[in-house]
């Protein structure tokens, strides 16, 4: 038998958790001002006794492995300006001017441009870089805060299982991650000599390496103040000159490469990260400087803060996919699934987060199909995300009221035209008609509030991530469950 508690959608879970909450604050209201029960009251659980109060809710997580996860510039084309050339300083920015704080009230224009990301993955000054979670939550060690030999990446050094030994200290610069997730290289950060003082755009295998020399000259004045002048040698990032106004009058971005452009090299300038910044730019190079190392690390913490009461099942889009087998489990080690293939659960998804490669295309359209193919399995075992395996004597069952998330984690836009990733019957996604969603709520393809889902169309005319989201989300995938 099915536990009655369906959910349709995320809209009702949404209502339903409100309710819920409300519904608890009324019970420790009642409770507070009523200690003792009634004379012969007996209060019984509307759950099964042999089920949790609460059902752990479903989530597939999908790693992006495509080759440019290895870059350490983020997004493709430089920001504001598609089809820019990313071999600039800007490329060592991670904000336009860090000095801005994005919070702060009642910002000009200007300063509210002076916010915005350019470079997304590389050092801000104002981000706390911290290590990477173990499955327990416990952290991975801090990079070495001399600079004198940083990890180019410190998961593969520090994971569980399959570390690699830190290698040979190396003038590395900033390169790119290698494709399998496994450098052993160290680099030193904060040699003198003119030739061999580090570089952060230099060494980038990726489109636009920018292989301009180091600032850090030991003589010219720091704007950043603290030290006064320029360290031979040692890390920097640059920002954006508060005396340049790049808004043009109407108020839109100038992105020319002259006079008061955002590309216009001469409008940027160079800061000596001080030495009290150095624990957190060396955990930045050891941990964040890449894609790939920034998602790696960001799962990692995500995942190491959560409990065991959620159910997870992970796939790459490339190396590994769900197929027949991929079960869904609780995320811990203590298997009472009694299936073989659920033992020491959580100590697998974090070796697979540790150890995600990257290589070929960005199928993200065919793993998100494999994502709602997977909430459309049925069967009695942990391969089915409804299965709710049973506990001592009591059967198994499956049970209606499981949420299912989908967490596609990338780095932008699926480019797979070119037959690597093949769609069967396009058309079922792509098709809108008026329809009575699960939840009763009609849905209308001409209505003003739908067109987050009818209105962007590829440039190619293909099926977009869009498409395939709204074509499982307004289905009910087990019409059988109730």
């Amino acid at each position: 038998m099915n536990t009655h508690c369906s959910i349709p959608d995320i809209r009702v879970a949404w209502r339903s958790l409100a309710i819920a909450a409300l519904a608890s604050l009324l019970v420790i209201s009642t409770h507070a001002l009523a200690q003792t029960s009634q004379p012969g009251a007996v209060s019984l659980s509307p759950t099964p006794p042999d089920l949790k109060s609460n059902v752990d809710p479903n989530i597939v997580v999908t790693f992006d492995d495509s080759g440019s996860m290895t870059w350490t510039h983020m997004g493709d084309d430089t920001p504001f300006s598609p089809g820019g050339s990313w071999s600039g300083p800007w490329r060592c920015a991670g904000v336009i001017d860090p000095r801005v704080d994005p919070d702060a009230s009642g910002l000009s224009a200007q300063d509210q441009a002076r916010t915005l990301t350019m470079n997304g993955v590389y050092y801000n000054p104002n981000i706390s870089y911290d290590p990477p979670l173990n499955k327990d939550g416990s952290s991975f060690p801090n990079a070495d805060a001399s600079l004198g030999g940083v990890w180019l990446d410190g998961i593969a050094v520090n994971r569980p299982s399959g570390s690699v030994s830190a290698g040979s200290i190396a003038l590395n610069n900033n390169p790119d991650t290698p494709a399998n997730a496994s450098a052993s290289g160290r680099t030193n950060l904060v040699a003198t000599s003119s030739s061999q003082r580090w570089k952060c755009g230099y060494g980038s295998t990726s489109d636009d390496g920018w292989n301009s020399s180091s600032p850090m000259d030991g003589t010219t004045t720091n704007p950043g103040g603290s030290p006064a002048k320029y360290p031979q040698g040692g890390p920097f990032y640059y920002r954006f000159k508060s005396t340049v106004n790049f808004l043009n009058a109407n108020g839109t971005l100038n992105t020319s490469t002259s006079g008061n452009g955002l590309y216009n090299s001469n409008n940027w300038e160079a800061i000596a990260v001080p030495s009290t910044e150095y624990q957190n730019f060396a955990n930045w190079y050891a941990y964040y400087r890449s894609r790939n190392l920034m998602v790696r690390t960001s799962i990692s913490r995500v995942f190491g803060n959560l409990g065991s009461n959620l159910r997870v099942a992970w796939q790459d889009l490339n190396a590994l996919q769900i197929s027949s087998s991929t079960i869904i489990s609780t995320l811990t080690d203590t298997n009472t699934t009694g299936n073989s293939a659920a033992n020491n659960y959580r100590t697998n998804f974090f070796d697979w987060i540790y150890s995600v490669p990257a290589n070929n295309g960005t199928s993200s359209r065919t793993a998100t199909i494999r994502a709602g193919e997977f909430f459309k399995r049925s069967g009695s075992s942990i391969t089915n995300p409804y299965w709710q395996p049973g506990i001592g004597t009591a059967p198994g069952r499956e049970l209606s009221c499981r949420q299912n998330f989908h967490m596609l984690v990338t780095d932008g836009f699926w480019n797979s035209l070119s037959g690597s990733e093949t769609i069967s019957s396009p058309s079922q996604y792509t098709s809108r008609s008026s329809v009575t969603l699960p939840d009763g709520v009609s849905y209308s393809p001409s209505d003003p509030t739908s067109l987050i889902y009818t209105g962007p169309t590829d440039k190619n005319g293909s099926t977009t991530l869009s498409d395939i989201a709204f074509y499982y989300w307004s289905k009910d995938l087990r019409s059988t469950l109730t």
